[in-house]
C-alpha cells in the first residue's frame, strides 16, 4: 500500500518550487510525471504521509497504486530542478514554523518511494494533535 500527499486540489506539494513539475492527480486514473525521465513521489506507510502533511488542513492524503516503485533514486538528479532559494527560506523558518521541521537539505522525507505513475484509489481521513 502506498500513500500520496497532495494539496486540497490534488496538486503536487513539492512541485510548487518549479511549475514544470506540477502534477494534478486524478482519482482512479493513472498520472505520469510532466517531464520525461523524472519520477513521482509517494510514501510506503501512512504514518510517514501524515507526518509529512502535518496538521495542515489544506493537504490531503490518498491511498494509491503505483507503477515501478523503488526506494533507490539519485537525489542529486532532482535537486537541479528545485528553486533552492525557496528551500533555503523554508529552512530559515524551521525554528518558527513546525510544518517545516521535516525538511532537511539533500534528503527525501522518510519512507519516500519513487515511481513512474500514480493512481489515487481512496482518500484517507486523518487527524493530528
Amino acid at each position: 500500500m502506498y500513500y500520496k500527499c497532495t494539496t486540497r486540489y490534488r496538486k503536487s506539494l513539492l512541485a510548487h518550487t518549479n511549475e514544470k513539475f506540477r502534477v494534478i492527480y486524478k482519482f482512479k486514473k493513472w498520472v505520469y510525471p510532466q517531464i520525461e525521465g523524472t519520477k513521482l513521489f509517494v510514501f510506503d506507510n501512512l504514518q510517514s504521509a501524515i507526518d509529512f502533511c502535518g496538521s495542515d488542513y489544506f493537504k490531503r492524503i490518498f491511498e494509491c497504486e503505483v507503477k515501478n516503485p523503488t526506494k533507490r533514486y539519485n537525489i542529486f538528479y532532482w535537486q537541479c530542478y528545485i528553486n533552492w532559494s525557496v528551500i533555503t527560506n523554508m529552512l530559515k523558518l524551521r525554528k518558527l514554523h513546525r510544518k517545516f521541521t521535516h525538511l532537511k537539505s539533500n534528503t527525501l522525507p522518510n519512507n519516500t518511494v519513487v515511481c513512474d505513475a500514480v493512481k489515487l484509489t481512496r482518500e484517507i481521513t486523518y487527524f493530528t494533535e
